[in-house]
């Protein structure tokens, strides 16, 4: 038994190819964009803002 919150852990592998997958997708069309605009574009990564999170008391 157990309970789970956003999937099961068998999932993992299939969530980490996905996230790798997107990334690399992106980043392709990023790109792509600088290619075609002359600009260099970006997207963000890493952790959330702080501000983002709800305020602990």
């Amino acid at each position: 038994m157990g309970c789970y919150a956003g999937g099961a852990r068998e999932w993992e592998r299939l969530v980490v190819f996905l996230d790798d997958l997107m990334v690399e997708r992106l980043n392709q069309q990023l790109e792509h964009l600088r290619k075609k605009t002359g600009r260099e574009w970006t997207f963000p990564s890493g952790p959330p803002p702080e501000w983002t999170s709800p305020s602990q008391s």
